[in-house]
């Protein structure tokens, strides 16, 4: 697409990262995102991205309801702030909230990007842009080969960036 439309400076799109348009703030909505992690045998979730209070906390909230466990990458999504909170207290805030769910049975946990086990190509803590919830979900395979549940089954983790339209 245009330039308006390419990932934010930072986030490095591997060949066999799989990426998909999204219209809401939340990845699954009116997307294949669940299908494709089923078929690929996904069974954990890393995400990250912009902006913390809309597409990084329904997306997340949405993997849960679905079955999938998510590390939110604690450092790893942002917001612009808003009238009332500064970024910083938009992450922290969900950070906390979203790892004391229970409801959904999966939990979140929040995790630093230095500790994880997991390489998502992120360059920094968050991804830049603003605007509406229009942006790509990118998704990146990590883990063992092979789905199921049997002995010798390896669990295989996608980490999803939500991406946002850079502007200007």
């Amino acid at each position: 697409g245009t330039p308006a439309w390419q990932l934010a400076h930072g986030l490095n799109a591997w060949p066999d990262d799989q990426r998909l348009r999204k219209t809401t703030p939340d990845a699954f909505l009116r997307t294949d995102m669940e299908a494709r992690l089923r078929a690929l045998g996904v069974d954990e979730l890393v995400v990250c991205g912009m902006h913390s209070e809309f597409c990084v906390d329904t997306t997340t909230r949405r993997a849960l309801a679905l079955g999938f466990p998510v590390t939110l990458v604690a450092d790893g999504h942002t917001s612009a702030g808003n009238a009332a909170l500064a970024a910083p207290q938009i992450v922290a805030h969900h950070n906390a909230t979203l790892t004391n769910i229970s409801s959904f049975g999966p939990r979140a946990r929040a995790v630093p990007a230095q500790v994880l086990e997991f390489n998502t190509g992120l360059q920094g803590g968050g991804v830049g842009g603003r605007g509406g919830a229009d942006g790509d979900a990118v998704l990146r395979l990590a883990g063992g080969r092979g789905a199921g549940s049997g002995e010798g089954a390896h669990a295989r983790k996608a980490a999803i960036w939500l991406a946002r339209r850079r502007t200007g």
